[in-house]
């Protein structure tokens, strides 16, 4: 229980966003499934996207990426659903998410009372860098904002000379929210529920727009195991000659080094961002498709995107460097019991070894979080 945040967290893990001073939550571990690449190469990589890198997300009366008074919430991987052009065109389940938390009175469905949540950057740190003229968008300029939540970017893009901006997130009820908040407001704005890792469905017209909107979702995605698939629909969804519009606030290098897939028509800028709403450094990527194509192999994108985040946790930015790994060592040594015929030390010691106390505190990693990444390594490691 959280009185002074207005909430009830459900939920085994928690982090804090330091910038803003909020808190998000998320269930089950942050690291878990990470490991079969290699733990302790995983850790840092986890650290900054804590809160989106789980399955399951539950804060009291709520989904996904909306606000409950001063707690904003990021988006879960979850729920798959129905093209909103309307409130009347929204689906029953749509419907019943609305109507669940107006009754709970959380203020998500009523408009400003709910406010608004913008990940990594405000618009104005970045307006002048994203124009119609400043990206070279050809016409007519059809947008798609991918993991939209329950940020203004959708509405920011209109002011900024866009005309037709469709906005799409996984979690319905923050669609749902979106849409009510803007349907009178912005009738520029059409609104989607859809896994961007798979929206043949949802969105099936390939090359539709020529400038795709991303603030954060790539960024997430890279805490799972589903960045790739994402990039593939990007690819299939992307116009001729339209841009791909990626902020992040992960390391330039590795950015730029993962969205270089051999053979796709793609070329690559970036451009820091004077930043005035955050003390991170973050990037604007604008991902040019030179030339029409149909939507790439999710197992070739996959392969070397896996051997290029690899590479940046082992070489790039290691985090299990020559002295760290030295510390490791005599830790472990120090805790070998006296009679331990093999060595070996019981698994509750490895994780105070490995993972110090305020990190175990500061991320939720308890030991049962670290035995469940422990059993996954070994199922992917045969023989160790």
């Amino acid at each position: 229980e959280n009185p002074a945040q207005g909430g009830c967290f459900l939920t085994r893990g928690c982090a804090q966003d330091p910038d803003r001073g909020q808190v998000v939550e998320c269930g089950g571990s942050p690291f878990h499934g990470l490991a079969g690449c290699g733990l302790m190469s995983w850790v840092a990589w986890c650290l900054f996207f804590i809160a989106a890198s789980t399955s399951e997300f539950r804060v009291s009366a709520t989904a996904g990426g909306a606000a409950i008074g001063a707690v904003p919430c990021l988006p879960p991987f979850r729920i798959s659903g129905t093209h909103v052009g309307g409130m009347e065109k929204l689906s029953p389940e749509m419907q019943a998410s609305l109507a669940e938390l107006r009754a709970a009175g959380t203020g998500l469905a009523d408009g400003e009372a709910c406010g608004t949540f913008d990940w990594i950057v405000d618009f104005p740190d970045f307006a002048h860098m994203v124009t119609p003229e400043a990206l070279r968008v050809p016409e007519p300029r059809r947008v798609l904002v991918v993991g939209c939540g329950t940020s203004t970017l959708s509405e920011d893009l209109l002011g900024a000379g866009y005309e037709k901006v469709t906005s799409a997130d996984i979690d319905a009820a923050q669609v749902a929210h979106m849409q009510d908040k803007t349907q009178e407001s912005h009738p520029g704005l059409a609104w989607v529920v859809a896994d961007m890792t798979k929206c043949e469905e949802e969105l099936p017209d390939a090359e539709a727009f020529e400038l795709i909107f991303d603030k954060g979702t790539l960024d997430a995605l890279l805490c799972t195991d589903e960045a790739s698939h994402m990039i593939c629909e990007i690819v299939r969804l992307l116009a001729p000659q339209g841009v791909y519009a990626v902020i992040s606030f992960r390391p330039n290098e590795f950015i730029t080094k993962l969205l270089a897939v051999p053979g796709l028509p793609l070329e690559i800028q970036a451009s820091r961002i004077p930043m005035t709403s955050t003390t991170r450094e973050a990037h604007l990527y604008v991902v040019r498709k030179t030339a029409s194509c149909g939507k790439p192999s999710v197992d070739t994108v996959k392969e070397y995107q896996d051997a290029i985040i690899k590479w940046w946790h082992v070489e790039g930015d290691p985090l299990l460097t020559a002295d760290k790994e030295k510390d490791i060592e005599r830790q472990f040594k120090a805790r070998l019991p006296a009679d331990s015929p093999h060595g070996r030390l019981e698994l509750s010691a490895c994780h105070e070894v490995l993972f110090e106390e305020e990190m175990r505190d500061e991320y939720g990693y308890d030991l049962d979080a670290f035995r469940a990444d422990v059993e996954a390594f070994l199922e992917d490691s045969p023989g160790r």
